[in-house]
């Protein structure tokens, strides 16, 4: 039975639909990890150095050199991997699956013939033709992702930070790195400029002679009242020299 090129081009694509798929996810894979994989060996490499709490061992001088080289390191790892990511697309997914087959077939699919569309014969050797391809074509399979960056790490730098980080996930703890924060400028000791407290003291005494018929204490010479307790208290304020100013004092029935 004779069928249309057209058709036998469309029946024979749709058969390569999940390979073309699984192709092009292999693809993006490859890609993500030959973009990505200085990026993230330097953040494993922060990371297990801050779990491990290696921060807290060494100079606040050292660990802001370490920051500023890491930062760096993150910054160029962060530009290689924009520079180097490309999205595949279904032609370059289409031209590798077809390069793993013999003969090409996929492209012969898509092609037409250049003469001889009137001949009856020479479109019954190109049908012919077709069906073979066709057929082969039917047998791919998905091209598996080449995620080997050997060439491109070849101090394995990236299995060095996989080491790290699983050692840190082992003998260290998530909770140390929050320990950095607290060697940021300004949160390591006080606020510069003046500094004001306020205080207040009790003032402890001896009672004077109570009357005990009255059972009332003696005026106290500081503030002159009769029914006082026998505490006094004294508040004020001091300055950044620790120098006290503005300090008053009173007894506790607050006159």
């Amino acid at each position: 039975m004779n069928t249309s090129p057209n058709t036998d081009r469309k029946d024979a694509l749709s058969a390569l639909r999940w390979p073309l798929r699984l192709t092009w996810a292999g693809m993006l894979a490859e890609g993500l990890v030959q973009a990505l994989w200085p990026l993230l060996s330097v953040t494993l490499l922060v990371l297990a150095a801050l779990m491990m709490g290696l921060q807290d061992v060494v100079s606040l001088e050292v660990v802001w050199g370490a920051a500023v080289v890491a930062g760096l390191g993150w910054l160029a790892a962060l530009v290689h991997a924009l520079r180097r990511f490309r999205l595949p697309t279904q032609g370059a997914a289409m031209a590798r699956l077809d390069r793993s087959l013999p003969g090409r077939p996929i492209q012969a699919l898509l092609d037409d013939p250049a003469i001889g569309k009137g001949d009856p014969a020479a479109m019954a050797v190109w049908r012919a033709h077709k069906a073979r391809m066709a057929a082969r074509a039917a047998t791919a399979r998905a091209v598996p992702a080449d995620l080997r960056v050997s060439r491109r790490d070849p101090y394995a730098l990236r299995y060095v930070a996989v080491l790290a980080f699983g050692m840190a996930l082992l003998f260290g703890s998530v909770l140390r790195v929050a320990s950095v924060a607290d060697m940021a400028p300004g949160r390591g000791g006080l606020a510069q400029g003046p500094v004001w407290e306020g205080w207040a003291e009790a003032l402890y005494r001896q009672a004077d002679a109570v009357s005990e018929r009255s059972g009332r204490r003696a005026a106290d010479p500081a503030c002159g009242h009769a029914d006082h307790p026998a505490v006094l208290w004294r508040c004020g304020r001091a300055d950044a020299g620790g120098n006290r100013v503005g300090a008053h004092h009173g007894c506790a029935c607050g006159l």
